[in-house]
């Protein structure tokens, strides 16, 4: 489905590396994106909150604290990911949609960290 957004399905290297990509269903989608980045997700809730005790008791001020926070907290997924799957072969082979995706996704994470922890404090 993200493939048919950016019409990437049908491109060569798809075909070839996805065939099956127009039949997938919905909720396979879904399944299949949470076990493929289940390892950086699991990685990643390990070290949240030493980064968040780090970084709450090294900056004072709650805005920049919460902009800072949130960016690295954000970062550590995505990172963890293309470190997990090989980074070498993982950034030669980005598609377009992932790239959206993880735009989206970055600031869309960023803006919930900041709102929810600012309207807490």
């Amino acid at each position: 489905m993200k493939y048919n957004l950016t019409n990437e399905t049908f491109l060569p290297s798809m075909i070839s590396n996805f065939p099956s990509a127009t039949k997938v269903s919905f909720f396979n989608m879904i399944l299949g994106s949470l076990l493929y980045s289940l390892p950086a997700l699991l990685l990643s809730l390990i070290i949240y909150f030493p980064i968040f005790w780090v970084f709450n008791k090294v900056i004072k001020n709650q805005i920049i604290r919460l902009i800072v926070t949130g960016f690295v907290l954000t970062l550590t997924t995505p990172l963890l990911y293309i470190f997990y799957n090989g980074y070498e072969q993982k950034l030669n082979h980005f598609y377009n949609a992932e790239i959206i995706s993880w735009l989206i996704t970055f600031c869309f994470s960023m803006y919930f960290y900041y709102t929810v922890n600012f309207i807490k404090n």
